[in-house]
């Protein structure tokens, strides 16, 4: 494995793994040419490359009519894009940048249009000759996947590759990190990587963190409401025209849509563009229903999708009802999509579909969801918004009329989500518990019926999730302080490269409030220290070096007050050491070695610490007389 940096240079030797002079009976990691921090994933990556394609495939008019939802989808580009010129200018600019590798996080409310202008940019950049490429979860089948290269291509591989990742912040880390430095795109003289996400929080600090120290450039692209700069009226005439013209009906019949504006206040162009839908299929099925409330227009999209559900069964296709493909569905929207190993063990644990063996299960399911890739089961019901509102209709305590919750639910989520040794849970209650966060963002019942129960009787399970979840379940006012502190308790001590930066939002929530609750600095001081680690292992290294110099302080205060040096202190100026070296101030960790030094040297002198704990000391001080320019201070 080599840098980027390195990928270039002329190299006579065999290309990829090889081994001479010996045998390899096992798996075989081999390194080379490490200038940095380095992060080595044995696991298999779960994630698909495929190329984007030039234009989206077209939708007759009886498939609108048919299965609505799918005119929803971004990829079908349905509704004409509107405005974000702004945005797509910022993005052109940092495309064309002279950084050889650099990643740009898309991030903004769930509904804006994010992923519709990230396809936009890479539609854009096609044009430009730029090779244009869709990551997305899902088995390991990234190096099989990416089509060869051609001679035609490698002779002239134009200006660079864009590789887009939707709901980026629902990865794993490592996964992201294996993509980002694959070696297949060292090809390209230049790499950019866009992030799409709803939130940029301290699992983004982290993992740009983590990409800069593989020579990627890192920054943000915040997208607002569109309704803030085009009217909610526009942006809803804009959509019923597009789904008017996919669904084949008359001028006459669009006026009456557009007659009929929502009168109240859409949030987000998803909003507007489910309002637009259900008001034109309405009007194609000749019903009259109340679409008023949010909660209404899913309710009325979601029947018609069980209508779709419920004309596969009636026409033979499907061994599943309307009501037990329902079922399946829920199990998707609570975890998919997986492998087909994982796929048959959730319905397996689920019951979903039953008796239909599990197997012919996901087969009927894979009827009415494709796999875009051909490699998993279980897809999601899409947008995703409305894979959350099926997620939260289906499960007891809502109060939207004419939906009627299956309390089969219950009983599927006990199993699916609590621990127990009788089925293989955790592969997929990491996706479940992310899930139930979402739905539970916009759905009280979710959260404080369902989620917050399941939180309480087992908190292990919120360290099942992604850091971007732990981080917002940190965030969450319907969640004690307490159930947060138990939480943190169950964390791992050492670095986990997909929880570090939900466990520092975490660590700041708990610790800010305990903080509160002690005089004592000696405690304090621990709670200090154990909060700067955490922030030094989600990277954020200068926020740490703020709260360790906090700690220290406090440490020196419990000193004025019982004359004792404690061993922690010691340690706490090695750590602010290593975190000075880090950020390139050597002499500051030169400095906090030498007071490391003393304290150790005292306390082993007393008989209070052994003397290894002085070889280490001397250890770290003389790296840093190195580092600082002092080589022969070490001797």
């Amino acid at each position: 494995m080599t840098n980027r940096d390195n990928a270039n240079q002329t190299d006579l030797r065999p290309q990829g793994q090889y081994v001479i002079g010996s045998s390899v009976a096992e798996s075989l990691i081999q390194i080379q040419g490490v200038n940095g921090p380095l992060y080595i994933n044995s696991k298999a990556p779960r994630y698909q490359v495929r190329r984007l394609p030039e234009t989206p495939a077209p939708i007759s008019a009886d498939a609108a009519r048919a299965r609505p939802l799918e005119l929803l989808l971004a990829k079908n580009e349905v509704v004409q894009f509107t405005g974000r010129e702004s945005e797509l200018a910022a993005l052109s600019k940092w495309r064309d940048s002279a950084d050889e590798a650099s990643v740009v996080l898309i991030h903004g409310a769930g509904g804006e249009g994010k992923t519709r202008l990230a396809l936009r940019h890479l539609q854009r950049s096609q044009s430009s000759r730029w090779d244009s490429w869709t990551a997305e979860i899902g088995p390991d089948r990234a190096q099989r996947d990416v089509p060869a290269i051609n001679t035609e291509d490698a002779n002239s591989p134009g200006p660079g590759t864009t590789i887009l990742v939707d709901y980026a912040d629902r990865w794993q880390v490592r996964d992201l990190l294996t993509l980002a430095t694959d070696e297949k795109w060292t090809r390209y003289s230049r790499l950019r990587l866009i992030f799409v996400a709803r939130h940029a929080g301290t699992w983004w600090q982290d993992l740009s963190y983590k990409l800069s120290n593989f020579g990627f450039s890192h920054q943000r692209l915040p997208v607002n409401a569109l309704g803030e700069t085009t009217g909610s009226s526009q942006l809803f005439a804009s959509a019923c025209r597009g789904f008017a013209a996919a669904q084949g009906l008359l001028d006459e019949e669009l006026d009456r849509c557009l007659s009929n504006p929502p009168r109240r206040h859409l949030p987000s162009i998803r909003d507007v563009q489910m309002a637009a839908l259900a008001a034109v299929d309405s009007v194609s099925q000749h019903k009259n229903e109340p679409n008023e409330s949010a909660g209404q227009i899913s309710r009325y999209l979601l029947n018609r999708e069980r209508d779709y559900w419920a004309h596969l069964f009636e026409n033979h296709r499907t061994r599943l009802d309307a009501d037990s493909m329902a079922q399946v569905v829920w199990v998707s929207a609570l975890v998919g999509p997986l492998d087909y190993h994982d796929g048959t063990g959730a319905i397996t644990c689920s019951a979903a579909g039953a008796p239909l063996p599990a197997d012919s299960v996901l087969k009927d399911h894979a009827v009415a969801f494709p796999a875009a890739n051909n490699s998993t089961v279980l897809e999601r019901i899409q947008p995703s918004a409305l894979a959350e509102d099926f997620l939260a209709l289906s499960i007891p305590g809502h109060d939207i009329d004419s939906w009627f919750p299956d309390l089969w639910t219950l009983e599927a989520l006990r199993r699916m989500v609590v621990a127990g040794n009788e089925s293989p849970i955790n592969s997929w209650r990491g996706a479940a518990i992310g899930s139930l966060l979402s739905a539970g963002s916009r759905w009280e019942h979710v959260m404080m019926n369902h989620l917050k129960p399941l939180l309480e009787q087992d908190p292990k399970l919120a360290l099942q999730a992604t850091g971007e979840a732990l981080g917002r379940i940190a965030h969450m006012d319907t969640l004690s302080i307490s159930l947060l502190r138990r939480i943190l308790s169950e964390a791992p001590g050492d670095r986990d490269i997909n929880l570090d930066s939900g466990l520092a939002v975490l660590a700041s929530k708990v610790i800010e409030y305990d903080l509160r609750t002690t005089s004592d600095p000696a405690d304090q001081a621990e709670m200090l220290a154990y909060l700067a680690r955490r922030q030094y292992l989600a990277g954020a290294v200068n926020t740490a070096i703020e709260t360790m110099a906090s700690a220290l302080i406090s440490f020196e205060d419990a000193v004025s007050k019982d004359g004792r040096v404690r061993p922690e202190y010691a340690e706490c100026l090695l750590e602010m050491a290593v975190y000075n070296e880090e950020t390139g101030k050597s002499m500051q960790a030169l400095q906090k070695s030498k007071s490391a030094e003393a304290a150790i040297r005292m306390m082993t002198a007393e008989k209070s610490l052994p003397l290894v704990n002085l070889a280490f000391a001397l250890a770290r001080l003389a790296i840093c007389q190195v580092g600082g320019r002092r080589p022969e201070w070490c001797l």
